[in-house]
């Protein structure tokens, strides 16, 4: 999560923050815009939202057990 943020140009004091406060893909992937008080760029929640979520989404489908032969 933190090299995405860095992408996106986030200061490292933001990034410190979240991560002192216990801020992670899996908080973020929970949240919607209005709670997103660490990213005061619209486009940055949106985008931090939905990199978290596709995280979320390919762990827990990497988990899953293959049928295919």
């Amino acid at each position: 999560m933190e090299e995405f943020l860095r992408s996106r140009s986030i200061s490292e004091g933001t990034i410190t923050m979240m991560t002192k406060d216990g801020i992670d893909g899996n908080e973020i992937s929970v949240m919607d815009v209005e709670q997103q008080i660490y990213l005061p760029r619209y486009g940055d929640c949106l985008a931090t939202i939905a990199y978290a979520k596709q995280q979320w989404f390919l762990e827990e489908t990497a988990s899953f057990p293959s049928d295919r032969k």
